[in-house]
């Protein structure tokens, strides 16, 4: 299970510390990363992907405005929830324009405590809404490889067998049934291709790919497929079956896609290829 984490961002110390007590008391399952600058944070959330970034408006060097663009700007950490905190922008067009750079809620100083822990509860929803979103989506499409893969073998074996009987018969009209039914299992198969599988699992993670594409430009398309297979949590088995490939050939084709993508025995490839 992914660590939870919030992120808490603010020049003064003082902040920190009282942000961080009342978050410990009300969210104890979180890590809490207290960071006193925009930059440092900015590498932090790219390291992290944590559940809540919360950071202050007013600070020196790069603002809280300028950290929510370069965290809404980055593929990695666009969907992480940024909520602003500020006790001297507080008219309506500073707020607005907060709301307008990517962040999803703001927090007048100074901290009132109910208030604090009602937009942090509404945010980390937020970010538990979107997780299981993905977790639903990941789900699918591993089904549909599944369902792909075995379709296209089952269509692959029935084609086999009824061009087998094709030469047996001597009628005319079942000699075009045949016929028929083949072009009907060679439409099935297309639509139930590798390709269909391909385009859905791009839609869903057009960010992946581009990322990953840009990291390591010399993968094949055989080890992207593996990849996305990984990706999605499948098991070898799984992707064996997937594949119509054996266990072993999978372990042999992951453990070169590892050494492929630069892992030591320590890292999880599919942790790796999820913090992307």
């Amino acid at each position: 299970m992914a660590l939870k984490q919030i992120i808490i961002v603010d020049d003064l110390d003082e902040n920190l510390f009282l942000v961080s007590k009342i978050l410990k008391s009300n969210f104890p399952e979180y890590k809490l990363l207290l960071i006193d600058n925009a930059a440092e944070a900015f590498e932090a959330c790219i390291a992290n992907k944590p559940d809540l970034v919360i950071t202050d408006w007013d600070m020196p060097k790069t603002s809280g405005i300028q950290l929510i663009t370069l965290l809404k700007n980055n593929p990695s950490t666009s969907n992480i929830p940024i909520i602003i905190a500020t006790g001297v922008m507080t008219s309506s067009e500073h707020l607005r324009e907060a709301l307008e750079k990517g962040a999803i809620d703001y927090i007048r100083k100074p901290f009132d405590e109910i208030e604090l822990f009602a937009r942090t509860k509404a945010a980390l929803q937020l970010t538990e809404y979107y997780h299981k979103s993905i977790e639903n989506k990941n789900y699918e499409l591993s089904i549909r490889a599944i369902n792909s893969i075995q379709n296209k073998n089952f269509v692959a074996t029935i084609t086999q067998k009824l061009n087998e009987l094709k030469p047996l018969t001597n009628s005319t009209e079942a000699f075009s049934i045949i016929d028929s039914i083949l072009e009907s299992l060679e439409m099935q198969k297309q639509k139930n291709s590798w390709k269909h599988f391909d385009k859905s699992f791009r839609n869903t993670h057009n960010d992946y790919l581009k990322r990953l594409m840009q990291q390591h430009p010399t993968i094949s398309n055989s080890e992207l497929k593996l990849c996305n297979l990984i990706y999605l949590g499948m098991s070898c088995k799984k992707i064996a079956e997937t594949l119509n490939q054996t266990d072993q050939s999978i372990r042999v084709s992951r453990s070169r896609l590892r050494k492929k993508l630069q892992l030591n025995s320590k890292q999880n490839i599919e942790l790796y290829l999820k913090q992307i």
